[in-house]
């Protein structure tokens, strides 16, 4: 069993960077479709509330994707490419024309502290290459996600705490932000009781490094205590997005890894698709598991 646990500025073993633990980490990434695709933009919400939720969730980009703005309100542009050309999917795969950046997602859980998956944070001084970035979202069909405030752009200051064991599944990194934000609603983490399979779950973060989408899906299997399988709409640049239980809105845990994303054809790439049932689902840990590790920081 593989166990490291760091706190902020102590160095990660040398062992997470070799090239078996790289190959191990680049299968475990989160990235299919489940049925047909249920991916929604911001506005598409139909209730204030998956909209609130929605805003304390942010993508983590390096910081030298923010350009900065003069003489605008906005602050910065955030620097892009179209999905379509940065990952050669073939024409009419769903969002080709749509901005990607960024490599992970994550969520607020008080003013100043985010939670995150930990290899997003392997590297020595990740932390102080990384925004953050919320309001990456369409609010309207013709927004344009890219262009920021002020108050939408933080920077990782710390890194808290970060356990990552691949062992038992367990992939999770607490952030400190630069500073507090503002006018956002902080999620709650379901830290008693069970979650049951078969319940209803919805995902909101920025797969493929896309602006804010929000995925549902159902509850696989919930057998494992460090985590439970689930049958919604990831890809990479999911992991670290929040799972809700949508009765409550209450978050249940973390995405972390799953399914492959893409299958070639014809010279380009298609998103891999499974029924709901089959292929080996998207694992989420548990929140209970880093609500103990973010308590301490709130």
């Amino acid at each position: 069993m593989f166990r490291i646990r760091v706190a902020a500025g102590v160095l990660l073993s040398a062992l997470i960077l070799s090239t078996s633990s790289s190959l191990l980490f680049s299968q475990m990434l989160p990235q299919v479709i489940y049925g047909e695709d249920d991916r929604l933009d911001l506005y598409q919400l139909d209730t204030a509330r998956w909209r609130e939720l929605a805003s304390a969730t942010a993508l983590l980009v390096e910081r030298t994707q923010l350009r900065p703005l003069t003489g605008e309100k906005l602050a910065y542009q955030l620097v892009t490419a179209k999905l379509g050309e940065q990952w050669n999917l073939c024409p009419g795969e769903k969002f080709w024309q749509q901005p990607t950046a960024g490599n992970c997602s994550g969520f607020l859980v008080s003013e100043d502290v985010l939670v995150s998956t930990a290899h997003c944070f392997l590297d020595t001084g990740a932390c102080e290459t990384t925004a953050v970035v919320f309001d990456y979202s369409y609010h309207s069909h013709a927004a344009d996600p890219t262009r920021l405030s002020h108050d939408s752009v933080y920077y990782c200051k710390e890194v808290l705490e970060r356990v990552y064991e691949i062992g038992r599944g367990l992939d999770f990194a607490v952030i400190r932000l630069d500073r507090a934000v503002q006018g956002r609603k902080t999620l709650s983490l379901l830290t008693q009781g069970r979650v049951a399979e078969n319940e209803a779950v919805a995902v909101i973060g920025h797969p493929l490094g896309l602006p804010t989408k929000l995925s549902q899906g159902t509850i696989r299997s919930a057998r494992d205590r460090d985590y439970f399988v689930i049958n919604a709409d990831l890809w990479e640049g999911s992991s670290g997005s929040p799972v809700f239980d949508v009765r409550t809105g209450v978050v249940t845990g973390l995405v972390a890894r799953g399914e492959q994303d893409f299958v070639v054809k014809d010279n380009c790439r298609v998103s891999k698709v499974c029924a709901a049932d089959k292929c080996d689902g998207e694992q989420v840990i548990r929140a209970r598991r880093f609500a103990e590790y973010v308590t301490p920081h709130l």
